[in-house]
């Protein structure tokens, strides 16, 4: 589950990106997904706790659940940041 978190955080600051940079066709298409792999990415961190708890792994998730908060913290903070930027941007309009 770390693993995919990673990389669905990672492809919600990519996607937003790409909207900020213009690569992608709408801007809309890019917060949406951008905000969708958050999500997932922040969902795949729950089920990683659920299945420490699972296996009674107490130990282990009191040592990592701290870095788990600031991780998820940090990927919402700059995901929101982003996809703000991404809603702000206005089109300029050609003569």
């Amino acid at each position: 589950m770390l693993l995919f978190s990673l990389l669905f955080g990672l492809l919600a600051w990519v996607l937003a990106g790409l909207g900020i940079a213009g690569k992608l066709p709408s801007r809309g298409l890019a917060a949406g997904g951008s905000l969708t792999a958050c999500s997932l990415a922040v969902l795949a961190q729950f089920f990683e706790v659920r299945r420490r708890l699972g296996i009674n792994d107490i130990a282990g998730l009191l040592d990592t659940i701290d870095a788990t908060i600031f991780g998820v913290a940090v990927l919402l903070l700059v995901t929101i940041l982003l996809n703000a930027a991404l809603c702000g941007l206005r089109r300029e309009v050609q003569p």
